[in-house]
C-alpha cells in the first residue's frame, strides 16, 4: 500500500511523504524558506581609500557605526529516503539543495573585522552568498543489529552464534559542496577589514590544486574598490565518514560494554581553509586540513 501525505509544520517546513508499508520505506520532500530583516550592519563613516581625495576633512572619522537595515533569505529543498527497521537494518539518506544570501556578516552580534562593510557609501554591494551557504549537502546513515531476525544470526548456535549475535554497526557519511569566502588584500589601506581584490577579466576557473585562479585577481587601482564580490569564491567540499561498532557482554551481575569509534574512516584529506589574501604566496591554495583517521576503543563495566 502506498500512502501520500502533505503537511505544513510549525517550523516552516512543508513536507510531502510517500510511504510504502510493504517495503518499510518512506520518501519525504520538504521545503523551508526563511527571511530575516533589520539585521545588524556596521560600517566606517567618512573613510576613503589611499589615492582618493578626502571628501570631508572636517568630518569625524575613525569609528564604526552600527545600525540595522540588513536582510537575509534562505531557500532549501530537502529529499529524504528512510527505511524503517527490518531484519535488523535501518537506513536513511538525505539530500538538501539550498541557497542563502545576505548583506551583513553580523547576525545578532557586532564584531570587528569582516563584519564591517567595505564601502560605507554603497552598502548594497555587500549582498552576496551567506557565509553558511552550502548549496549541496548529502548525508547517509546505516545501522545494523545482528541480533534481529534469522538472517542476523539471532538463532545461530554454538561458537558462530556467540561470535555474530548482539553487535550493532553504525555508519555515517556526510558530503557537501564548498563554503563561500572572499578574495581580499590588505596592502596600504586605511580601512578595517581588508578590502576585496579586483577582477582582471581572466577566467575564474582555478588551476589544478587551487581554489582560486591567481591570474584572475589583482590590486585595485588607486582610490577604487575591488570588483570581486563578497563571498564570491568557493572553498573545498566537505566529506566525513564515521563508523562505530558496539556490543554488550553480560557476565552474571556484571555487564561489559565494548564500543569502537572510527572518525574519518577512509583517512581522506579534507581541506578546511584556503588562502584568500592576495599578497600571500599561498593565495588560492589550501592552508589547513581536517583531522586524519582516529580510532577510539572504550570498555565500560556496569554492575
Amino acid at each position: 500500500m502506498l500512502t501520500i501525505r502533505y503537511r505544513l509544520t510549525g517550523t516552516g517546513w512543508s513536507e510531502c511523504d510517500l510511504r510504502s508499508d510493504e517495503m518499510s520505506v518512506t520518501v519525504s520532500a520538504s521545503y523551508l524558506g526563511t527571511n530575516g530583516g533589520r539585521l545588524v550592519r556596521m560600517f566606517l563613516p567618512n573613510t576613503y581609500l589611499p589615492g582618493a581625495v578626502n571628501p570631508c576633512p572636517a568630518c569625524p572619522a575613525g569609528f564604526r557605526y552600527v545600525t540595522t537595515g540588513g536582510s537575509s533569505e534562505r531557500n532549501a529543498m530537502r529529499l529524504e529516503l528512510r527505511r524503517r527497521t527490518r531484519n535488523g537494518l535501518t537506513a536513511s539518506a538525505q539530500y538538501t539543495l539550498a541557497k542563502a544570501t545576505d548583506n551583513t556578516n553580523a547576525f545578532g552580534s557586532v564584531a570587528a573585522g569582516d563584519s564591517t562593510a567595505q564601502n560605507w557609501l554603497d552598502l548594497d554591494s555587500e549582498r552576496g552568498p551567506s557565509s553558511f551557504d552550502q548549496r549541496h549537502l548529502f548525508g547517509m546513515q546505516v545501522t545494523y543489529n545482528t541480533g534481529v531476525g534469522l538472517r542476523g544470526g539471532a538463532f545461530l548456535s554454538g561458537f558462530k552464534g556467540k561470535l555474530v549475535r548482539g553487535w550493532t554497526i553504525d555508519a555515517r557519511l556526510t558530503t557537501g559542496s564548498g563554503m563561500p569566502f572572499t578574495p581580499l588584500y590588505i596592502q596600504g589601506t586605511t580601512l578595517t577589514p581588508p578590502l576585496r581584490a579586483d577582477l582582471t577579466g581572466a577566467t575564474l576557473t582555478a588551476p589544478d590544486g587551487y581554489y582560486l585562479n591567481p591570474a584572475a585577481y589583482s590590486l585595485p587601482a588607486a582610490g577604487t574598490f575591488g570588483g570581486a564580490g563578497r563571498n564570491s569564491a568557493r572553498g573545498p567540499g566537505t566529506f566525513t565518514m564515521d563508523r562505530s561498532l558496539q556490543r554488550s557482554f553480560p557476565r552474571g551481575r556484571l555487564n561489559f560494554d565494548l564500543r569502537i569509534d572510527a572518525t574519518n574512516l577512509l583517512n581522506r584529506v579534507v581541506y578546511t581553509n584556503v588562502g584568500n589574501l592576495l599578497e600571500n604566496p599561498q593565495f588560492g591554495l589550501p592552508l589547513s586540513a581536517g583531522q586524519m583517521r582516529k580510532i577510539n576503543t572504550r570498555l565500560t563495566v556496569r554492575f
